[in-house]
């Protein structure tokens, strides 16, 4: 096979599942349990993004039902090999693919395979053995734009917010920038804080830390930026070096006579919870943290979801859901390790536009 296995996790757990006043108590072949496939973009599992967030879901997964999961990681070029060898193999109940990348490959193989389960996040096949899962990631990333333009114009620094993504052909990639931008401008306008909106630069590849690390220093270095939204996808361990470098050799206590006067860089992280990755020691976090907030999509839910109805002989199959903000599929983190820096006024602003986005499905011209 062409790609290597990246995880095997064995999971043997008695469920009781309660329905109305009975219960059915479920108990899979501890030497027999289901197999399922998960397929993402290299890295696979450890990139801080799809992968990990789909790999929540899987170890939540484990609290409740018997299954054993692999992991594989290939790119696009490479997914048609990779599914059809697993699709041939027939030794999985489920093959999982991570990433809009994918659609094609997936709708490739499934169609050759119509007896095989296959489920798609992030993306969208019309087939009956095929569910998807999609999300609006432009909701949460308008947000995270809304608190970029608030934060850049009340911290220390030029009032300039910057976007650095990992390639400009991603549609989802795209929607977060895209949402990302239009959240800044919003605010920028309706709000008048003066702030300048740099055009967004591009890593050109989903994993490569030296270049993400490099364009990190030149943009809070030369480019004066306050704030960076950083969808990179596997890249941010070199994020995480550009800050540090940045923090180092350029962020100093600019007035000693004001002690909270402090410059720091900030980055908005987007696809996984990383706001832990910007503290001291990301092994063991405590505030403050570069990270501000984290444009978070719940495909751990969704994963969670498909796998649990799948292993009950409830597979949805020809479903395509689309979620968004509503009941939080979608959605910043909770700010854990940057609530000491955020403004009450710019936390309120957010919770208005999120409260006008789900009830009008849209984004204001002006709040």
């Amino acid at each position: 096979m062409s790609s290597k296995s990246t995880l095997v996790t064995s999971l043997v757990i008695v469920v009781v599942v309660f329905a109305g006043i009975g219960a059915a108590l479920f108990i899979a072949n501890p030497y027999e349990p289901s197999r399922v496939a998960v397929v993402a973009m290299e890295p696979g599992f450890g990139d801080l993004s799809m992968a990990d967030q789909v790999q929540e879901g899987l170890d939540n997964l484990s609290l409740d039902v018997s299954v054993t999961y692999v992991g594989f990681d290939t790119t696009p070029a490479d997914a048609d090999q990779l599914l059809t060898e697993l699709a041939q193999s027939g030794e999985y109940v489920l093959i999982l693919a991570v990433g809009n990348k994918f659609e094609t490959s997936v709708e490739s193989v499934a169609t050759q395979y119509p007896d095989q389960h296959f489920a798609l996040i992030n993306g969208d096949v019309d087939l009956a053995n095929v569910v998807s899962v999609d999300f609006l990631v432009e909701q949460g990333s308008y947000l995270a734009g809304v608190l970029a333009a608030f934060l850049a114009s009340e911290r220390l620094g030029y009032g300039i917010v910057g976007v650095l993504a990992a390639v400009d052909d991603d549609k989802k990639i795209t929607a977060l920038v895209d949402g990302f931008r239009l959240g800044v401008l919003e605010a920028n306008e309706t709000y008048d804080l003066n702030i300048t909106l740099l055009d967004t630069e591009y890593v050109g590849y989903y994993d490569n830390d030296d270049v993400a690390g490099n364009m990190t220093v030149d943009l809070f270095e030369d480019d004066n930026v306050t704030v960076l939204f950083t969808p990179v996808r596997a890249s941010m361990h070199g994020i995480r070096t550009g800050l540090e470098a940045v923090n180092d050799t350029f962020y100093e206590r600019v007035e000693d006579e004001i002690e909270d006067e402090v410059r720091r860089p900030y980055v908005i992280a987007a696809e996984y919870n990383l706001d832990y990755f910007g503290t001291a020691d990301p092994q063991q976090p405590v505030d403050p943290s570069w990270v501000v907030t984290s444009v978070v999509v719940h495909s751990d839910w969704a994963t969670y979801d498909i796998l649990y109805e799948t292993l009950w002989n409830r597979f949805p199959g020809g479903e395509h859901n689309i979620y968004g903000l509503a009941d939080g599929w979608v959605n910043l983190t909770r700010f854990r390790y940057s609530s000491t820096y955020i403004s009450d006024e710019s936390m309120q602003a957010v919770k208005e536009y999120r409260e006008y986005i789900i009830a009008n499905n849209s984004f204001p011209e002006f709040l």
